[in-house]
């Protein structure tokens, strides 16, 4: 990190250099205007521009250097960084959002749940979404699909790391009307991470926020008669939708229209909601 002292002996140096120029156009500009009197406007306007370079140059210089801070912030703390055009920050329709899924049993085409109807009116809303269910249920690619129709055209946030969020805000990457995705989100809440306070300015700011979370930690986390954990507290800012194995008539159907076979469909059932 450059220290205050690096920077003021930087900026000293760079002022030094611009009154050295000055001085030498200056005294070159003299002698010509001796021998030519009509130059004396093209030699100020000359030594204007010439004390002013090494400043010109310095901006541009400050300015790449703040671009490439922030381009190593996101890298480091985010997944799925590289935009199509060169950008911080990727688009939904670019973005790969389930790096995290788990690898089913049996592949198959998407099936719509029920409570996706819930989820999205509040995401309509601009709430912030917290899908619970146990492992395998689908969350994370009910998240990702729900995300990818009807927001594909946002910038997106993944945060891999608690203090991700934390290191954009000082690298000065402004987060408004994006996505912001924290799948298994108890990886990124606690001690350095995501705060319910920062939370709700993400949300005021015009963010999608949207996380899931394994019933059994979200179970963990829950408050006592003795302790309310601040986990907890970025939890209940959340619209919280419970996703359960078990098939409605309706899901049941859209399942058969998709496997025809009734044995396929039964395995599925028990083992591979995660493909969902």
């Amino acid at each position: 990190m450059v220290s205050v002292g690096d920077r003021l002996r930087a900026r000293w140096q760079l002022t030094r250099a611009g009154l050295f120029v000055l001085a030498v156009v200056t005294a070159a500009g003299a002698a010509a205007v001796v021998a030519w009197p009509h130059a004396w406007p093209w030699v100020v306007v000359t030594a204007v521009v010439a004390a002013g370079a090494p400043m010109v140059s310095s901006g541009l210089s400050t300015t790449h250097e703040r671009r490439a801070e922030r381009a190593k912030a996101v890298r480091r703390g985010l997944q799925g960084t590289t935009g199509s055009a060169g950008d911080l920050l990727p688009i939904v329709a670019d973005a790969d959002l389930c790096t995290r899924v788990h690898r089913a049993v049996f592949e198959l085409p998407y099936i719509h749940r029920d409570v996706e109807d819930e989820i999205c009116v509040h995401l309509t809303a601009g709430r912030p979404v917290l899908l619970v269910g146990s492992s395998m249920v689908g969350k994370t690619r009910m998240a990702a699909t729900l995300i990818q129709d009807m927001f594909p055209a946002r910038d997106v946030v993944i945060p891999d790391t608690r203090e991700a969020l934390a290191a954009l805000d000082a690298a000065d990457v402004l987060i408004r009307d994006t996505v912001i995705f924290m799948d298994d989100i108890n990886r990124l809440i606690g001690v350095g991470g995501i705060t319910d306070g920062a939370l709700h300015r993400l949300v005021a700011a015009g963010n999608i926020v949207v996380g899931t979370i394994r019933m059994n930690e979200y179970d963990r986390l829950q408050p006592t008669d003795q302790f309310r954990s601040p986990e907890w507290d970025v939890l209940s800012a959340f619209e919280r939708v419970f996703i359960i194995r078990e098939l409605s008539k309706r899901e049941q159907q859209s399942l058969a229209l998709a496997v025809e076979n009734r044995s396929v469909r039964e395995q599925i059932q028990r083992w591979a909601w995660a493909s969902m």
